[in-house]
């Protein structure tokens, strides 16, 4: 099954939500298993974040998972009402 890789951000004002990429597994627990390491490289890599600045375990409390077919973003929305007004 395929997730989505969100990263909170509580440190900004105001805080926020990144979707930083994609991990598989049978399971949250095994898409984390499998990727968590290289998902925190890419949450590092993203924001530029040193391990002298927050640690991996303080990083990685931030991290979740949403299935890939329940997250469904706006430009999918608008891009579905104008096919339909199109056909119209």
């Amino acid at each position: 099954m395929e997730y989505e890789v969100l990263f909170y951000n509580g440190w900004v004002d105001p805080p926020a939500y990144y979707l930083v990429t994609a991990a598989s597994g049978d399971s949250p627990e095994d898409a984390l298993q499998k990727n968590l390491a290289e998902v925190t490289h890419e949450v590092r890599k993203l924001l530029g974040l040193d391990k002298q600045d927050i640690s991996d375990v303080r990083l990685q409390e931030t991290i979740y998972l949403l299935r890939a077919d329940s997250l469904v973003p706006v430009r999918t929305v608008h891009s579905s009402r104008k096919r339909t007004a199109r056909k119209r």
